[in-house]
């Protein structure tokens, strides 16, 4: 399973790291400040380590509405939304979110499951003209809650968080690209913000001197 990128961000800021063969980022020492941060200011969730599969082709959005449980073929490029992949009885199989961009259909998934979440939509493509890739190495994202975030992505990436749910838009940070997309966080409402690796570093040294502070997983 891919480790989160910012663990030795984490390890270099005090915060106390996990041992076993999944390693969980622990309190940097201060939870009740830790979590007032998501309350009251600003908080910089890790989500590295979260999946990505890409669905490209012309027939992408037809396949997917045919499969998932909410709504895909209707949605524009920006738009996206909480989807689910179910099996004939029901029951949940993967739970993801959606979103619509230029060069495809995006689902971004819990660490460890986007293998197989493509296999299992592997299952069920025929005929369709459409691609399914793993692109998880090339997505880094972060998340940020609390009442401060727009404000914070405004500064650091120019751009305003988008107001609909699971709207997307993208900012620019040293020349690349970074997707901002509206979602709750913890229970509140936020942003994920999702670079590529190469700018996942520079982006959280942005963040955290501009008002974001890191906490553990408790707080989460």
């Amino acid at each position: 399973m891919k480790q989160p990128l910012r663990y030795p961000l984490h390890a270099a800021g005090g915060a106390a790291l996990g041992g076993g063969g999944r390693p969980g980022l622990l309190p940097y020492g201060d939870v009740p400040g830790e979590y007032a941060a998501a309350q009251e200011a600003c908080a910089l969730f890790d989500q590295t380590a979260r999946g990505l599969v890409q669905v490209r082709g012309e027939e992408a959005a037809a396949f997917l509405h045919r499969l998932l449980a909410n709504r895909v073929r209707d949605l524009a490029p920006g738009q996206g939304d909480r989807n689910l992949l179910r099996s004939s009885k029901g029951k949940v199989l993967h739970d993801f979110d959606l979103a619509v961009g230029a060069e495809g259909i995006l689902l971004s998934t819990p660490p460890g499951t986007a293998g197989a979440l493509l296999t299992a939509l592997d299952m069920y493509h025929f005929s369709e003209e459409v691609e399914l890739e793993d692109a998880s190495e090339r997505h880094a994202p972060v998340a940020l809650a609390g009442p401060r975030v727009a404000r914070l992505v405004q500064s650091v990436l120019g751009v305003a968080p988008p107001v609909e749910d699971h709207a997307h838009t993208t900012g620019t940070l040293d020349g690349h690209p970074v997707e901002v997309l509206s979602l709750p966080v913890a229970g509140s409402p936020g942003v994920r913000r999702a670079p590529a690796p190469e700018a996942a570093e520079a982006l959280s040294r942005s963040l955290v001197p501009a008002g974001a502070r890191p906490p553990g997983l408790v707080v989460y």
